[in-house]
């Protein structure tokens, strides 16, 4: 939400039309003073990401990604059409018809107007967020925006491939970020990073695979390779951990994977 709103605020995006870039309420334009200040910047936040990226992994994959929070909106509406894997959607429409109506009808909703926010969203980083908020209380301006009215659309179409087709084989695959916080994480002791942790034999899961639903990203929380970030693409978000947990307490036992660091 904090990316999606963020232009509109003036917290930081760039004006292509005045050649400037905005950042906490002022403007700057693109002198070479004001762009070694940007680059600046951009080294700074890089050499947190790197930090993060080396202590504990693709969290910003797994916590935080504008991208991945999309394709978990988007697994939300699929598991009301019965192919996703939320869980808190899932308890929600089998708790009665009128339940999974109510979802089902949100859904259409979501789907239908979900994308044209992000759209929106993301074109404020681009153009003066007061052109986006004049065709939001009037529709009919897009008579007049046809450039950025093709580009809303062109987003609108992209989001649902995204969400329905490429989803996150596009971080596991193409994403650049996502790949060098993999290859960083790696170089450290993978006996105090934070990742999943399966503590048991694999003869204790029984026919339970409900951490390896519940991943996301198609993997087996319980493969001893699952530290190599690069070869797998773990995310380090935990819900693996999580619904081991929900699992064994229901057969009065502990968890078999837990999500921790610093302990072996």
């Amino acid at each position: 939400m904090f990316f999606l709103f963020a232009p509109f605020f003036d917290i930081f995006r760039f004006d292509i039309r005045n050649n400037e870039f905005i950042f906490l309420g002022n403007h700057y334009s693109f002198t070479t003073s004001n762009g070694i200040y940007l680059a600046l910047g951009f080294i700074s936040s890089l050499l947190v990401f790197i930090i993060l990226s080396y202590t504990k992994g693709r969290v910003f994959c797994g916590w935080s990604c504008p991208y991945g929070s999309v394709i978990e909106f988007f697994n939300a509406i699929r598991t009301v059409f019965g192919s996703g894997t939320n869980r808190a959607v899932y308890d929600f429409i089998k708790r009665s018809d009128a339940h999974r109506i109510l979802a089902q009808v949100l859904s259409v909703v979501f789907l239908l107007i979900g994308p044209i926010i992000i759209a929106l969203g993301l074109s404020a980083y681009l153009v003066n967020p007061s052109r986006i908020l004049t065709i939001i209380m009037n529709p009919s301006a897009l008579n007049s925006e046809a450039a950025l009215g093709s580009w809303i659309l062109l987003f609108s179409v992209l989001t649902w491939i995204v969400g329905f087709i490429v989803r996150f084989d596009f971080c596991r695959i193409v994403c650049i970020y996502g790949m060098g916080q993999s290859i960083i994480y790696s170089s450290n002791d993978q006996d105090k990073t934070l990742r999943p942790r399966f503590n048991s034999e694999l003869s204790e899961c029984g026919s339970c695979t409900a951490c390896v639903n519940t991943c996301f990203v198609d993997l087996d929380p319980r493969s001893e390779s699952l530290f190599i970030g690069y070869g797998e693409g773990c995310f380090n978000c935990g819900d693996c951990a999580d619904v081991c947990s929900v699992v064994q307490n229901h057969r009065g036992k502990d968890s078999l994977i837990t999500f921790r660091s610093n302990k072996q």
